[in-house]
């Protein structure tokens, strides 16, 4: 899986999806855990050595002194969003509060940030993560909502 061409604009979800099909090596139609792994690791490797990986990881750098310390507001602001906009994605946290989840939420934020100048060591623990929600059977476009209410909530909250 390459993805050389496509950091400097960003992933579309069109070719965020490809990747993903490329990564159904068994063409079920399903990822399983060790499909989303090899495809997690080749694009983020990619990415890493990539330039526009640098210019990105100096810009997060220098946002995150203005985010860290609204951490907190922000990413209420973001469950609000994300559940009034996208209110299909509510019963994916029937079983966990947003009090009690938000705060696993900002530290998965913090340990990307924070884990930007060793991309290598960061991914096991994004691994960890992903293997303990596919349980959830979340569905692919609904990343995409996630994605968009955290950045909603990042220009809300620091104009």
């Amino acid at each position: 899986v390459s993805t050389q061409s496509t950091w400097g604009k960003g992933l579309t979800s069109e070719e965020a999806e490809a990747i993903f099909v490329r990564a159904d090596v068994n063409k079920d139609g399903i990822l399983q855990l060790s499909e989303i792994v090899t495809c997690i690791e080749a694009v983020v490797t990619d990415y890493s050595k990539s330039v526009e990986f640098q210019a990105h990881q100096a810009s997060l750098k220098a946002s995150w002194v203005a985010v860290e310390p609204a951490l907190q507001s922000i990413i209420s602001a973001f469950y609000v969003r994300w559940f009034e906009k996208y209110p299909q994605v509510k019963p994916y946290f029937s079983n966990v509060t947003v009090d009690a989840q938000a705060p696993m939420f900002a530290a998965i934020v913090k340990l990307v940030v924070e884990g930007l100048d060793d991309v290598p060591k960061t991914i096991p623990a994004l691994q960890a993560l992903g293997a303990r929600h596919v349980k959830y059977n979340v569905p692919l476009e609904e990343f995409s909502s996630l994605g968009e209410s955290l950045f909603w909530s990042l220009e809300a909250s620091l104009g």
